[in-house]
């Protein structure tokens, strides 16, 4: 990141400085700490800073790689502020200008965005995330004034549940947002337990940080993976920022695909990757399926799916390192002469893919499915037949035996990265990841369980 310690953003760009204190979650907003570290008011007043000619620079260097950066757009303010009136105009321009920068554009007054937006805006900008402070039940309503808000279809609308100050889980409404944070408050004052019932106002001169209970983060997360959104977990409460990424057993930092590209390499994935700059536009989401329908699911698979061994002709008939079963309405033609007969859709199947649909991920209406018995079998490195989409969204379901999963671009074939998909997991590859890389699941000598695997495809006039 540029300049910003702000794990789920690459760079920061203030326009103006300075805020008021509007809801429980600003109480002890860092704004505060780095504005009177600087010499400022920090609340009632704002100041238009030196910097707005940044964006013109990280626009040059992210169009000449190929990539988008995001940006937290005014991080020590907010930028639907009504004292900003004056100067927002010509902050919209740089945001046009700058199509390679994703502005996140995160408020604490949703209700004041209609009247402040470009004449321009129509169903929404590309490169602009608008998203949303909830960190309480008395500001869950937010999510509903964002909701009005148009956004294209490139974009998303995302929520910031940081500082997380209750359980919010049961209230909170994720339709029509495409991105959950969450994340507990820092600070090196004493730390206490939030109590709703009490005026929140008497809290903006008290010192302290607010208690997290992890288990209100888990909670969001599970919301979010039945809504099929990515999840960032930042930190737990701590004194210092950045604290406990992994308190919920892993790290969770997922994103949106960014409007177009590849984002930039500093995000994390899961798995390894080799650092070459090179990453695949990938989405994970460990809990699709809950593990009891996961295994309800495989064991269907393994009783009623019609597997076959299919054979290819290379250097003589050689049969293909594990068996293959496909649904759909057309008959899909393999490699080496191979063409798998369709089979009409199961209902277990169908459901699945109705599941997938309702998360936001598409349509499909074919599935394939390999079934990998040991470590001896695999596939080799390949790319998937596109169907005339150059950017095609490919959903994978893995059921059983977690085994990697790796991607490498032909482009520079060190550019390996690896995810080891687990039971119920889903794996997206979006964009132009068929397009610009090759995928395999390589043999072991080890002794693995089985592994089954559902990729889900889309034809057009068939």
């Amino acid at each position: 990141m540029e300049n910003s310690n702000i794990a789920w953003t690459h760079n920061t760009q203030n326009f103006w400085l300075g805020c008021d204190k509007i809801a429980p979650e600003c109480a002890h907003c860092y704004i505060g700490r780095v504005l009177q570290r600087q010499g400022r008011e920090p609340w009632g007043q704002l100041y238009r800073t030196k910097t707005w000619s940044n964006p013109a620079k990280w626009q040059r260097e992210a169009e000449a790689k190929g990539i988008c950066l995001r940006v937290f757009t005014n991080s020590l303010s907010d930028f639907f502020h009504a004292g900003a009136d004056e100067w927002r105009d010509e902050a919209w321009d740089i945001i046009r200008q700058t199509p390679n920068l994703v502005w996140l554009i995160l408020t604490k007054r949703p209700e004041l965005i209609a009247s402040r937006l470009p004449k321009d805006w129509g169903e929404g900008y590309a490169n602009v995330w608008l998203g949303t402070s909830v960190g309480c039940n008395k500001t869950v309503n937010k999510m509903d004034a964002l909701r009005k808000i148009p956004v294209h279809p490139k974009a998303v609308r995302f929520v910031s549940c940081e500082p997380l100050l209750e359980d919010i889980a049961e209230r909170i409404n994720l339709d029509g947002f495409g991105w959950v944070i969450v994340g507990g408050e820092s600070g090196s004052s004493p730390e206490y337990l939030w109590d709703s019932a009490q005026n929140w106002r008497e809290e903006f001169h008290t010192p302290g940080r607010r208690t997290m209970e992890i288990e209100w983060a888990r909670r969001l997360l599970e919301k979010s993976r039945a809504a099929g959104i990515p999840y960032f977990f930042k930190q737990i409460t701590s004194a210092r920022s950045g604290v406990g990424e992994d308190a919920l057993g892993r790290k969770y930092q997922e994103f949106p695909s960014p409007p177009h590209g590849m984002w930039a390499e500093t995000e994390e994935t899961v798995g390894t990757e080799e650092k070459t700059g090179l990453r695949p536009n990938v989405l994970y989401l460990p809990d699709f399926l809950p593990q009891v329908k996961a295994g309800e699911l495989l064991a269907t698979i393994k009783e009623r799916a019609d597997f076959r061994q299919n054979y290819i002709q290379l250097y003589g008939r050689k049969a293909i390192p594990r068996l293959e079963a496909w649904y759909g309405s057309w008959d899909y033609p393999y490699s080496n002469g191979v063409v798998l007969k369709a089979a009409p859709m199961p209902d277990y199947l169908q459901a699945v893919i109705d599941r997938i649909k309702a998360c936001g991920f598409g349509e499909f209406n074919a599935v394939l499915i390999n079934r990998y018995r040991s470590g001896s079998d695999y596939i080799s490195w390949h790319s998937d037949d596109d169907y005339g989409d150059p950017e095609p969204t490919i959903p994978s379901l893995t059921l059983g035996e977690a085994r990697p999963f790796k991607l490498r671009s032909p482009a520079d074939k060190r550019s390996v990265v690896e995810y080891v998909p687990e039971h119920g997991s889903l794996l997206i590859m979006r964009g132009k990841t068929n397009a610009d890389w090759e995928h395999m699941v390589p043999k072991t000598a080890k002794e693995v369980g089985e592994r089954i695997n559902l990729t889900f495809r889309f034809k057009r006039d068939i």
